[in-house]
């Protein structure tokens, strides 16, 4: 048996959906709930020589054992440590996640508040290889259509002197 226990789950991109209902289809059991062990320990012969992944199951209301030949953990995609720094260097906004923002997410969706700054796959939020890669060939023709201008007017950055860091 197969089982995939998730905090949430989206099916958001083109066929997900139907993906979702095929492996529902074919036995895939779905448990929304949260992982609090994985463990050795067997309380069962059906647990034995296996390993047992002790959960919550939010829908019942539950904990449960199930006992596994093999146990794939996903952690959550976060954004970069150092994504406060990137924006601030490059005049671009963050979302509460900590990912960057896209100027608008319809009209302009690899463009930020920064002309010439281009923001695209799971540097905004996690995203599947085809939207990657459909964002990307879109910040490269973004990018080249400034390039075949020949100059790209940007807001001036300002310099500040802090004296606290200054030897005299």
């Amino acid at each position: 048996d197969v089982y995939q226990l998730y905090i949430d789950m989206r099916c958001y991109g083109k066929g997900f959906e139907e993906f979702y209902q095929r492996l529902s289809d074919e036995g895939v059991n779905f448990v929304r709930g949260k992982v609090a062990q994985v463990t050795d320990q067997a309380i069962s012969d059906e647990e034995q020589g296996k390993l047992v992944v002790v959960g919550e199951d939010t829908l019942l209301g539950r904990m449960v054992r199930i006992p596994v030949d093999m146990v794939i953990l996903c952690p959550a995609m976060i954004a970069r440590a150092d994504a406060e720094e990137v924006a601030r260097r490059f005049l671009i906004s963050r979302g509460a996640d900590g990912f960057f923002l896209e100027k608008h997410p319809k009209l302009e969706p690899v463009a930020t508040a920064s002309a010439g700054v281009f923001v695209v796959g799971c540097a905004q939020g996690p995203k599947d290889i085809p939207d990657t890669v459909a964002q990307a060939s879109a910040g490269a023709a973004e990018a080249l259509a400034l390039i075949d201008k020949g100059t790209v007017e940007i807001e001036a950055a300002t310099a500040v002197v802090d004296e606290e860091m200054c030897s005299g």
